[in-house]
């Protein structure tokens, strides 16, 4: 959840579109997006976006909802809220108002997996790029 609002309402982030192995945006447009995972269509809806009463967190709300098909229905609905007053601030939930159990649940912790994955993967590699070369170098 912390990764979706920030690169699903900004059509320009094009690096953003195939984020993760499994994932794979569709399109949208304003606020309303969506995504793919593993196959199965979701809609992601954003709105009532606003400043706290001391401007140092932003709020979202966002919905999710699970296409089967023909319709989607509501899965997940909640208020999210960023620190803006910190640089790279993720996302976070803040009150969920709808939670639907079912196999989104399962697509989520997946998604979650793999975006897990991808850190390690992006951290190696630059440890692999910048830090063992170094090591190489130096003198017992």
């Amino acid at each position: 959840m912390r990764h979706w609002s920030s690169w699903s309402k900004n059509e320009s982030y094009d690096f953003s579109k195939n984020l993760v192995e499994g994932l794979r945006y569709v399109g949208g447009e304003g606020s309303a997006n969506e995504f793919e995972m593993c196959g199965t269509p979701y809609r992601l809806l954003l709105s009532n976006q606003h400043y706290g009463m001391d401007s140092s967190n932003s709020y979202i709300d966002v919905l999710l909802e699970r296409g089967d098909g023909t319709n989607f229905h509501p899965v997940f609905a909640a208020e999210m809220v960023q620190d803006i007053s910190r640089e790279f601030s993720p996302w976070r939930v803040f009150n969920v108002t709808r939670i639907e159990i079912g196999d989104w649940v399962h697509d989520m912790v997946m998604l979650d997996e793999l975006f897990s994955a991808r850190r390690q993967r992006d951290n190696l590699a630059f440890q692999l790029e910048y830090t063992l070369p170094k090591v190489k170098d130096l003198k017992p």
